[in-house]
């Protein structure tokens, strides 16, 4: 994952080409599945062929990249072309979203996938929070410097977008996440942000209930099944109890 991102940077720099989209799906034990999609212009890939970065550019590699991270398995990935992009797609499914951010703890930074938590409040709600941000340059007080390079980020890379589409096991209770952009009926939220954006902290966070457990709703099952021999049993014996005249 490092090489991935270190050839996120490069291509952050040298255009406004990288466009990601990614789908999470969180399930109520905290497992889930990710599917990443990396798209890069196809005329800047031919043109910085001979760039080490831009090789890193592979589906192959990305993969490698996961092959030995614990609690983290690629269950498929796929390579193709549409509308001048070029586009890597992997899916992974993790154990534990601590698994998920430990398997790009190498990174050099982590502006794409950004810092994920899941945490209960004492009122037993879930909280999600997600935040993404660039990793600080030090410019050693140069503020001139700092507002150029806003200034360009927000001209070059402004109408770049990354979206992040998260299904959740519970209903969705609030988020800073536009309306137009929860489906409260699948517990569906989706945020999308600019590139240019990122030169300064983004949070992602979305309020949910917590689901029932599969062991509480098997207990639940059953304790119903139990009630309901026990009637059809006492049912029956009084059924079968001679009438004394």
């Amino acid at each position: 994952m490092k090489n991935i991102l270190l050839f996120f940077s490069a291509a952050f720099l040298l255009s406004g080409c990288l466009e990601y989209q990614e789908k999470m799906k969180l399930n109520s034990d905290g497992s889930g599945e990710v599917m990443f999609s990396f798209g890069i212009s196809e005329s800047l890939l031919n043109m910085e062929s001979s760039n080490n970065d831009i090789k890193d550019f592979d589906e192959s590699k990305i993969n490698e990249e996961f092959k030995n991270k614990k609690g983290v398995k690629v269950l498929s990935s796929r390579t193709y072309s549409q509308a001048g992009q070029r586009w890597i797609e992997i899916n992974l499914a993790f154990e534990t979203l601590d698994y998920l951010i430990s398997a790009t703890a190498d990174s050099t930074q982590k502006t794409i996938l950004g810092d994920i938590s899941l945490s209960e409040t004492s009122d037993g709600k879930m909280i999600f929070t997600r935040k993404l941000y660039k990793e600080p340059v030090n410019t050693e007080g140069d503020s001139a410097s700092d507002a150029v390079s806003q200034g360009m980020m927000e001209m070059i890379f402004g109408h770049f977008k990354w979206s992040y589409e998260l299904t959740l096991p519970g209903k969705i209770i609030s988020s800073n996440a536009a309306q137009n952009d929860i489906d409260y009926s699948t517990n569906m939220i989706k945020w999308t942000v600019s590139m240019a954006s990122i030169s300064k902290p983004q949070l992602m966070t979305v309020t949910f209930e917590k689901p029932i457990s599969k062991f509480k709703i098997i207990l639940m099952v059953v304790s119903v099944i139990v009630v309901i021999v026990a009637v059809i049993l006492i049912m029956l014996k009084l059924k079968n109890k001679p009438i004394l005249s």
